[in-house]
């Protein structure tokens, strides 16, 4: 490994990739709570996605016999009143994370998520009928 200040920051990436995993899983128990089985699926699948990143830099440092420094999980704080605000936090979050990447030279482009537009059927998620729902979130990366 070439400089102590590159495993630093690895080891800071590596860490945030899983508390990301950590947040987007929280996010998807916050869906399932709220009979939103699609976004369930959705932030299920990105916190899988956070997992191979997490995976790829941990098998790096391993590789190249760096030392590896994994730091406690903050607990991830979901406190949304709605799909809408709960995407609305994901977003900060992501911004959040992005502005930390360490040696970023350059502001990343522009990312929007769309979220699935309402052609639910069923009553409220406090009902004991579930939702019926075909919608799917779009990432638009611009």
């Amino acid at each position: 490994m070439s400089t102590s200040k590159t495993v630093a920051a690895l080891n800071t990436l590596l860490n945030g990739e899983l508390a990301a995993f950590h947040l987007y899983m929280q996010a998807s128990a916050w869906c399932a709570m709220n009979h939103l089985d699609g976004s369930r699926t959705f932030f299920a699948k990105h916190a899988d996605e956070e997992l191979v990143h997490f995976g790829k830099i941990f098998s790096y440092l391993v590789e190249v016999d760096a030392p590896i420094h994994l730091t406690a999980l903050p607990e991830p704080k979901v406190a949304a009143t709605s799909i809408d605000d709960l995407i609305e936090q994901v977003r900060v979050h992501e911004q959040h994370v992005t502005r930390r990447s360490p040696n970023r030279s350059t502001p990343p482009a522009p990312r929007t998520i769309i979220p699935p537009s309402s052609s639910c059927s069923g009553s409220s998620p406090s009902s004991a009928r579930r939702p019926t729902c075909s919608a799917r979130s779009t990432i638009v990366w611009r």
